[in-house]
């Protein structure tokens, strides 16, 4: 950290996605001591527009020594301390696509700026005390959020809604040592110290504290999702399960065993949780090259997956093969997907039940 605090200055970069020729509106921010007067070297406002805290004027960016229009913008102006980093911030608001913002995120660094780091704007935003830890990190998991409910999750943790019971928490950890400490300290000028006083608040802390990380788990769930595997034998209706979960033809599917040799791949959002589904190539001994690859590969994603839906075929029933690849898998998450169920009769359908 203290070679970031040394290497200050006034940064630079794209604030947002760029996609070429996509987009309408693309941001340039400069942060540091010298964004005003960037912005006053490269944005010529006509009219004599009003340059000060928190507007918004509209006119041209150029290149300064020839006067050449690079693009057509608003500039947005938030002198510190109030910013996101409490710095003097400017934002060229440019037509959106590759070619305005990197040009003038270009002469911003041939004018006094250097290319931001990843995350810097939020480090000096966080080390300017405008964000603690938990804001920080929150951001980062806001831009990354996959569900609606993972943003709200974010957007609850940049509001300090975790920050602030951690806080309390903390507050009440240095009550209690502080009255431990006057006891030893000064015991003779005190009343005797109230055990069963401090062992409840104590428990009272610890109590809140695992409260807190109870829900660990869900916002891990949240922010990375889940990789599910459905695995097989051939044939047993893998990519039909994948269409019909996802409500899309994202697999072929036919007759033939060995339809899919790849693993396909399909996004879902299931419960607010982001489900990343592969449907493997069906397992099986083989002599086909591409299809022994398939396999392989089918072996890894289960391998990696965090839930297997193991698939089998009721029609068949549980054979040889379905042992041999539930051996397998049977070290991981595994749900037992009966598939094809429809094809049996009643009576065989009671018995798969019993």
């Amino acid at each position: 950290m203290s070679e970031l605090l040394a290497n200050t200055g006034t940064i630079a970069a794209i604030a947002t996605a760029v996609v070429p020729q996509q987009g309408s509106v693309g941001i340039v921010r400069v942060s540091g001591d010298h964004a005003m007067a960037i912005a006053q070297t490269l944005f010529y406002a006509p009219g004599g527009q009003i340059w000060e805290s928190h507007r918004i004027l509209y006119g041209y960016i150029r290149q300064p020594q020839t006067k050449q229009i690079i693009d057509e913008a608003l500039l947005l102006i938030m002198k510190a301390p109030r910013s996101f980093t409490r710095e003097n911030v400017v934002e060229f608001h440019c037509h959106g696509g590759i070619m305005a913002v990197q040009q003038v995120l270009q002469l911003c660094l041939e004018n006094g700026a250097r290319l931001a780091q990843p995350g810097e704007f939020t480090l000096r935003a966080f080390l300017n005390g405008r964000l603690d830890l938990t804001q920080g990190e929150s951001i980062a998991d806001l831009v990354g959020a996959k569900s609606p409910q993972a943003a709200q999750m974010a957007l609850a943790g940049l509001q300090g809604k975790l920050a602030e019971p951690i806080r309390k928490l903390r507050a009440n950890c240095l009550d209690i040592l502080a009255e431990i400490e006057a006891r030893i300290d000064f015991e003779e000028d005190l009343p005797p110290l109230d055990q069963k006083r401090i062992i409840t608040e104590i428990e009272q802390v610890t109590g809140e504290i695992n409260k807190l990380l109870a829900t660990k788990d869900k916002g891990e769930l949240l922010r990375t999702g889940l990789k599910v595997a459905i695995v097989g034998r051939p044939n047993v209706g893998k990519s039909s399960l994948l269409n019909a979960w996802s409500r899309s033809d994202r697999a072929i599917v036919t007759d033939l065993p060995g339809t899919t040799r790849d693993v396909v791949e399909s996004q879902l959002i299931v419960g607010g949780i982001p489900v990343q589904v592969l449907d493997t190539a069906g397992i099986r001994e083989t002599t086909d090259q591409v299809e022994k690859i398939g396999v392989e590969r089918s072996h890894r994603a289960a391998n990696a997956a965090d839930l297997v839906l193991f698939t089998i075929d009721a029609t068949a029933g549980w054979t040889p093969a379905d042992e041999e690849i539930y051996v397998q898998v049977k070290h991981q998450n595994v749900i037992l997907v009966i598939n094809k169920i429809d094809l049996i009769s009643l009576a065989e359908q009671e018995n798969l039940k019993s």
